[in-house]
């Protein structure tokens, strides 16, 4: 299974981009938001790889960041969501936005993406919400605060747990959230939350 792949850019339109790997060119299809992070035509990309064999074909989406690609794969255990489905989601929402809407169960915002009518939200909203918690076996019974002493907010707790299901490791995290929450000038929601401890993540990179 391919899950990287380092090469020239060769051409890139309408959602598909050309990798030349060693001589081997290679389709990748991209989210539209990947297109003005990546080199220009002829420059080296890197992209993380998410392979997907059909009897006709084996078809490979890219992403520039190790955090779209996490969202992608979720998104695939969502029903009734397939690649190009969580492509065109991943075109109109960074997978922070998207953890921030879920989080905040924000289904308006979910509902204004091409191909998410109410339904699909509604299930979106139940089933990402479990996989991003899932993701460090937090149930019911165990919040993130438990093991790191952070307070006791929900809003805490589910800011939280986004970080990790976007790859963030929990050490990180947690200090980013203490950070964001001794300032806590525009972090009132969830959502507000998460942003501010992504910038703090986005400066120790």
């Amino acid at each position: 299974m391919i899950r990287r792949l380092r090469g020239a850019v060769v051409e890139c339109a309408g959602g598909e981009l050309i990798l030349d790997v060693g001589g081997v060119g290679y389709q990748v299809f991209i989210a539209e938001t990947a297109l003005e992070s990546l080199p220009a035509k002829g420059e080296t990309a890197t992209l993380f790889i998410s392979t997907h064999v059909r009897e006709d074909a084996i078809q490979l989406y890219g992403f520039p960041r190790r955090e779209e690609l996490r969202m992608f794969e979720t998104l695939l255990g969502v029903g009734g969501i397939g690649p190009r489905l969580a492509l065109t989601i991943l075109s109109h929402m960074s997978p922070e936005a998207l953890a921030s809407a879920v989080m905040a169960g924000d289904e308006r915002a979910l509902t204004k993406i091409p191909g998410i009518g109410k339904k699909t939200a509604a299930r979106m909203l139940l089933e990402l919400r479990d996989r991003i918690k899932e993701f460090h076996g937090m149930g019911e019974a165990e919040s993130p605060r438990q093991h790191k002493a952070l307070p006791a907010d929900h809003r805490v707790d589910d800011a939280l747990a986004a970080l990790l299901a976007l790859g963030f490791g929990e050490d990180d995290a947690t200090a980013a959230l203490r950070e964001a929450l001794s300032e806590e000038s525009g972090t009132g929601d969830v959502q507000g939350l998460i942003k501010a401890a992504l910038k703090r993540l986005d400066t120790r990179k």
